[in-house]
């Protein structure tokens, strides 16, 4: 009995210590924060480049207290983004570690060409989380963007991520988009939409440590529009008040600000939204599918420039009108900009094959021409719900 109880002890151990067969030491490890691809014209292979965090380098050196920076970007290319990752990895006295990559950057000329052929790798590498924010660079490369300094954090794409995620939740015109929601959206019926990231400045100045040493930043990076694809390549890029019509049709919109006239001042009021609800139904019409758009928002007014009663409700009825108006037409916007292009970005064909099957095996080898046009009817119900600390403005008369 003693000898059973001694073997089973033994093979338990065996079981425990199985667990540091295939274990990596830290100090051997070069830790991936960001990667970008691109598209080289000339030979026509990939250039994928790495931001690996530089070990011993961190906030003191970037303030002064030491020398170096702490990112280090890597480029090589190839026929293949595999072929260039082990490319790379001959370049690094460490071996790549990527499972705590936080952005994945696609060149602008690259997204022109299409995006579907990188998501095969992206999808297949065991260590690459797909829930890596997904940008792509406006007016320049990724290799540019990874090599950009930025003030505040150490590591520039924990900078963008953390960017990414303020920017959707309070500004209105970010999404927050990652590599699964990309692979589903292309696997599946509808376009995806990506972020856009650009250089303000002269490129050359934000790669050096000194344009940190300033109060005022001769570089940086700025989140700039939404791409819009069609078929998987970049078609154009969405701007201005039609990012917010399009992230509210995605029923993305997790918060913003919009500003409405008030006696005769353009944008006299801002309106903070605090919640937004979008549904969207279909039905088909004559073979033709129709689209409702129903949008439900609440906000509260945190600045008035106008000398408005705000104790009345025929005053608040009237607020909430005008940002109705002002939501449905940026939505008809967003939606007529997607329509030119032919884009499905918002998933109307996911949505009429879910609702109608029938109908749509018959539409969806036109889908694209029937898309362009689309009858498409929005209806917006507005609700302000706080008026903040104070009923009137300081400046309206007894």
């Amino acid at each position: 009995m003693k000898r059973l109880v001694l073997v089973f002890f033994l093979l338990f151990l065996a079981v425990m210590l199985i667990g540091c067969w295939n274990n990596r030491e830290l100090s051997d490890l070069g830790i991936v924060m960001g990667m970008g691809i691109d598209k080289v014209p000339e030979t026509n292979e990939f250039r994928v480049s790495f931001q690996v965090v530089n070990p011993g380098i961190g906030s003191v050196a970037m303030n002064g207290g030491g020398e170096g920076v702490p990112i280090i970007v890597y480029s090589e290319t190839s026929p293949t983004l595999f072929g260039a990752v082990r490319k790379a990895s001959q370049k690094v006295s460490r071996q790549l570690f990527f499972a705590h990559s936080q952005i994945v950057i696609i060149g602008e000329e690259l997204a022109k060409e299409g995006i579907d052929p990188l998501f095969d790798f992206l999808d297949r590498a065991p260590e690459l989380r797909l829930n890596s924010k997904l940008l792509v660079a406006r007016g320049t490369d990724a290799t540019s963007i990874l090599k950009m300094l930025t003030p505040l954090e150490d590591i520039s794409a924990k900078a963008l991520n953390k960017r990414v995620d303020i920017s959707s939740s309070i500004f209105g015109k970010t999404i927050n988009v990652n590599i699964a929601d990309t692979i589903r959206k292309l696997m599946g019926e509808g376009e995806p939409s990506i972020n856009g990231i650009q250089i303000v400045g002269h490129p050359s100045q934000g790669i050096l440590k000194s344009n940190l040493e300033q109060t005022e930043l001769g570089a940086y990076l700025q989140l700039k529009g939404i791409a819009l694809f069609k078929d998987g390549k970049l078609a154009s890029w969405i701007d201005g008040d039609e990012e917010k019509g399009t992230l509210r049709v995605l029923n993305e919109m997790d918060g913003t600000v919009d500003n409405i006239a008030c006696e005769g001042i353009k944008e006299g009021i801002a309106i903070e939204l605090v919640n937004s609800k979008t549904d969207i139904q279909v039905k088909v019409k004559d073979g033709q599918p129709v689209y409702s758009i129903h949008i439900r928002e609440e906000g509260a007014i945190v600045e008035s420039q106008c000398p408005i009663d705000m104790s009345t409700r025929e005053a608040l009825i009237k607020l909430q009108t005008q940002w109705e108006e002002l939501t449905k037409e940026n939505v008809l916007k967003a939606v007529s900009d997607a329509k030119s292009k032919k884009s499905d970005i918002f998933g109307f064909a996911a949505e009429l094959e879910r609702a109608k099957p029938s109908e749509w095996a018959e539409l969806k080898k036109d889908w694209p021409d029937i898309f362009a046009e689309v009858e498409v009817s929005v209806k917006v119900e507005a609700f302000i719900r706080r008026i903040g600390m104070r009923v009137n403005p300081h400046h309206l008369k007894e």
